[in-house]
């Protein structure tokens, strides 16, 4: 069979408590329910299985078409509303749905984030922003309950900050931390910035910094590249560039997302063409 290219996304989830199992409780609390994906697709994701010998689970995030049965039909032949005789023949299930797409997931628990396929072996993509949108609603508590809060954030590619922060025309920076989570493979700065955020009972914080009129650009401090960097993990990060006679463009996080390309011939599952893949990744981090 002839190799297939694919790729993924990743999800990084932190969760305020932070107690033992939280994420695996979380998904199999939001499993099955229906949300909105975007415009009228609709999605949802099936409980997480555990696999065996690992640390990590999986399932899929199914994506499907709404039809509003009872709302106008279009006769095509006519160019005008279908008759209600026309209308009465149409007999759809309650239980099908059109437009079905279906995409992995596994979910690694030591470093709570979910990788999500965002181009399928049929050849089918998922953006990684409506990804986000779909599990930020998941997590949302009107689903999960008031135990807890859980932020979703988009991985961005590993370069993504120094870009920002390199800007030529760099006009203004602004960033937004949710609160990361308080585990021991937390860096130092970001156990700083939790700590400072529970010391004042934040869940969010935002800062911006906009450069004065006669300035060429920002020039960010090491505390404020700290801070990004935390930020670009868990919430977001905006940069604005605005030469003084040029179009402005702004640049976020969430438009650079890490995408993890591999192709079918890497495994047999998902989980087995991630993992092989992610060590890849990680040995090369390490040759740098």
């Amino acid at each position: 069979m002839k190799s297939r290219s694919l790729s993924a996304c990743a999800l990084s989830l932190d969760a305020t408590p932070h107690p033992d199992g939280v994420y695996v409780e979380a998904l199999r609390k939001c499993a099955n329910h229906e949300v909105r994906a975007r415009g009228e697709t609709l999605a949802k994701i099936t409980a997480p299985r555990k696999i065996k010998n690992h640390d990590s689970y999986a399932g899929r995030l199914l994506i499907w078409t709404h039809i509003n049965v009872q709302g106008k039909w279009l006769d095509k032949e006519k160019n005008e509303q279908l008759s209600d005789d026309e209308k009465l023949k149409i007999n759809i299930p309650e239980n099908a749905a059109p437009n079905y797409k279906t995409f992995h997931y596994v979910f690694t628990e030591r470093d709570h984030k979910i990788y999500i396929e965002t181009k399928n072996e049929l050849g089918e993509s998922l953006g990684p922003k409506t990804i986000k949108n779909i599990f930020t609603r998941l997590m949302d508590s009107n689903i999960q309950g008031d135990d807890y809060i859980i932020s979703v954030t988009l991985v961005p590619d590993e370069h993504v900050v120094d870009e920002l922060l390199s800007l030529p025309h760099l006009r203004k920076l602004e960033l937004q931390i949710r609160t990361p989570n308080a585990d021991y493979a937390s860096p130092e700065i970001r156990r700083r910035v939790l700590d400072e955020m529970m010391a004042n009972n934040a869940h969010v914080l935002s800062q911006t910094w906009t450069k004065p009129s006669n300035a060429e650009k920002l020039t960010p401090t090491k505390d404020v590249k700290d801070l990004t960097l935390v930020a670009a993990d868990t919430g977001y990060v905006r940069a604005t560039d605005k030469p003084r006679n040029g179009p402005e463009k702004v640049i976020s996080t969430d438009d650079r997302p890490r995408f993890y390309s591999f192709t079918t011939d890497d495994g047999d599952t998902f989980f087995e063409r991630l993992k092989a893949k992610v060590q890849r990744f990680m040995i090369d981090k390490r040759k740098q």
